[in-house]
């Protein structure tokens, strides 16, 4: 979304990504508003524990306190609406609404003025205001996102989530102490460089909460940036996986053009903000905030094109058709940008819209006005004669009121709307020649800024495996990869131990002593001991609150109670031509469960061969969701097929699988179902207090 007033930006936070609380300074902190009360003494205690978190994981110090404060809903939906009409007032809602209509990105009879506050409303938990330089934190009847959090998955999620939030907010206030927010302010109401400035924003803080929450700094973890993509890579069906989280419901349902800006800028912002640090570190990211912000959502999307060989937008200059269209108005002027122009493609095509918008170069678009109808013009500049090519036939399918010209090599025109014979012939003409200024693309000058660029070696056999994997060109050998010598010194300085002294997260410079040894514990960790039945039909396990009961009509499988390694018991069909697990895997960091079936899909794309995914989805057992995947894949040159359902218990990634051949799963599907049935969660038993 091409959000220009930094604080608007940061009050289109989604709810578990922004819900935030305060800084607590000295008595010179500026004060707060009348309407914002003050906070709870333990929660001002705890803000001061988290701002130190906040300057190691952003890498930067305080210069000044920050006046704190919490407010409920109706406060918080009062500051919506003005916070809207200060940045948006009537002129420029009705250019961003004209905009919006006149692209079909939303519907006709919406009021923007009246859907946008009440949209920001449901997604916010809290704010950052750069304008007038406080924080506060929604707190209501109904509770945080930590709360819902709780009630919707894991006992004691709660505070984790407010502080891993807070963690986000605080991050703003340093950026904004540092480098000023409002100097990224763009007037335009449709900008593609604002959208870009607002992901490098939130993007950053993104990352800054995901290095506090998972104790790791994260952009030293291979192939992060790649993995993040994928979450972006269907924005509804991400909506869908939290469908009880605060907000949830109002972004699935909000035009596909609020959901995939408001989503862009955290995700795919943090993705760009990875790939800075892994390029330049401190310094590299310090530097596009003061001096180099990105200049387009291609550079966010494909950083690459802002580190290395800088791709810059071509400038449109738009042509004067005061003469052309004499009784027309202007509405709105302003960038799609390659983001949008996905958004655009992918709302009215089945396929094409990712090889369709990779090439851009630059757009420049303008709606006017008369009387009740309306026309879009649009001129497009891509990257090369290919890219406008496959643009064009792309965009020949949005609709028959759309009108597409190639007038030179890399130029695609569009005209939406009605103009007679006369006046569409000038305007073609004038579109056809306006002016584009070729970006000089400057690449960064890394020994000016006293950087050395990260070593290409560096964790690549890993990023390029995983690049190669998730875009679909290659297959993944995942026992050949671990042997690579860039993917052990990876792994060496991935698994060290988070040291208790630095809050600041994994430090690089010391190096595991033994990351093998750490590895083998984590995967043969004993898990709490279970109990199989004297007929051995029936395993319990109280401590992880679990049962496992094989139904009657599978008289002839067997059942086994492991002591060591994740998995906990096995079920095998006779001549184990069938076999269905139960795994706990310890995990590093957690995460509601159905959020992660991107993740875990990956997870499976990379240790199988020839992967095919069958299906996935959010499920249910004993009112616990999980997340189940079925797919197809060689292991060892033998094709296998499997379900997989993932769900957390207690700080573990709790697997239940079954796995046969295609043959073999055919002939005992039924079976199969029974046997995943007959597991089910129980009350789990607390550990006793350990005596002091």
């Amino acid at each position: 979304m091409a959000r220009r007033d930094p604080r608007l930006a940061s009050f289109l936070a989604f709810a578990l990504a922004a819900s935030s609380w305060l800084l607590v300074g000295a008595a010179e902190a500026p004060a707060l508003p009348k309407d914002i009360a003050p906070l709870s003494p333990d929660l001002a205690k705890k803000i001061e524990q988290l701002k130190q978190a906040a300057e190691n994981y952003r890498g930067l110090p305080y210069k000044q306190p920050v006046a704190c404060g919490s407010l409920e809903r109706e406060t918080l939906r009062k500051k919506m609406l003005e916070a809207v009409q200060e940045e948006l007032p009537s002129e420029k809602m009705a250019a961003l609404e004209a905009g919006l209509k006149a692209f079909g990105f939303i519907p006709r009879e919406m009021v923007l003025a009246k859907y946008l506050p009440e949209l920001l409303t449901s997604q916010v938990g809290g704010f950052y205001d750069p304008k007038r330089k406080y924080l506060v934190i929604l707190q209501d009847s109904k509770g945080g996102p930590g709360k819902a959090a709780e009630d919707q998955m894991l006992p004691g999620l709660t505070a984790k989530v407010e502080e891993i939030a807070l963690v986000h907010e605080l991050t703003h206030a340093i950026q904004d102490q540092h480098f000023d927010l409002e100097k990224f302010e763009i007037t335009e109401p449709l900008s593609d460089e604002g959208a870009a400035r607002t992901a490098l924003i939130e993007g950053d803080a993104t990352l800054a909460m995901y290095d506090f929450g998972t104790g790791m700094r994260l952009e030293n973890f291979p192939g992060m940036d790649k993995i993040m993509g994928q979450f972006f890579k269907d924005p509804k069906q991400l909506t869908a996986m939290m469908p009880d989280m605060p907000g949830s419901k109002e972004l699935a349902d909000a035009p596909a053009w609020f959901r995939d800006n408001l989503l862009f800028s955290y995700l795919e912002g943090f993705s760009f903000c990875v790939a800075v640090r892994k390029a330049g570190g401190q310094k590299l990211l310090d530097y596009a905030f003061s001096k180099d912000p990105p200049r387009s959502t291609e550079q966010i999307i494909h950083p690459e094109k802002w580190l290395a060989k800088r791709d810059d937008p071509v400038v449109i200059t738009w042509p004067d058709l005061t003469q052309d269209l004499p009784a027309h108005k202007k509405l709105c002027e302003g960038q799609l940008g390659e983001l949008n122009i996905k958004v655009l493609l992918r709302e009215n095509l089945k396929n094409g819209e990712k090889a369709a918008a990779a090439g851009w170069g630059g757009d420049r678009f303008a709606v006017y006005g008369k009387d009740q109808n309306t026309v879009l013009l649009w001129i497009t500049e891509w990257d090369s004669t290919q890219a406008a090519k496959e643009f064009k036939e792309a965009a020949a399918a949005l609709g028959p009121d759309w009108s597409i010209a190639a007038p030179a090599p890399s130029r695609v025109v569009l005209i939406r709307g009605q103009l007679d014979a006369a006046p569409l012939a000038a305007v073609h003409a004038k579109l056809a020649a306006a002016k584009a200024q070729v970006p000089a693309n400057k690449n960064i000058d890394f020994a000016a800024l006293g950087i050395t660029p990260a070593g290409k070696g560096e964790g690549g056999g890993l990023l390029g495996a995983l690049e190669g994997v998730l875009e679909g060109k290659e297959e993944l050998d995942f026992a050949k990869l671990l042997n690579d010598p860039e993917i052990q010194k990876a792994a060496a300085k991935m698994l060290q131990q988070v040291d208790q002294d630095n809050p600041g997260g994994l430090d690089l410079g010391k190096a595991a002593a033994d990351p093998q040894k750490l590895m083998e514990t984590l995967l043969t960790k004993k898990q709490p001991p279970g109990k199989l039945s004297a007929d051995g039909r029936t395993y319990t396990n109280e401590k992880l609150g679990l049962k496992v009961g094989l139904p009657p009509s599978l008289k002839d499988w067997k059942m086994e109670a492991q002591s060591a390694g994740p998995v906990a018991v096995l079920i095998t069909s006779p001549q184990s031509a069938v076999q269905v697990s139960v795994a706990l895997q310890p995990m590093p960091f957690t995460l509601p469960i159905e959020s992660m079936g991107p993740m875990l899909e990956m997870g499976q794309q990379m240790a199988l061969k020839n992967y095919k995914k069958l299906s996935g989805a959010v499920i249910q057992t004993s009112g616990h969701k999980g997340f189940e995947l079925q797919c197809e894949g060689d292991i060892e040159g033998q094709r296998e097929r499997s379900t997989m359902r993932f769900y957390s218990a207690n700080g573990a990634l709790l697997v239940l699988s079954a796995m046969a051949q295609p043959e073999d799963w055919d002939r005992n599907e039924k079976a199969i179902g029974e046997a995943l049935g007959s597991f089910s969660f129980i009350e789990a038993q607390p550990e006793p207090a350990k005596e002091k």
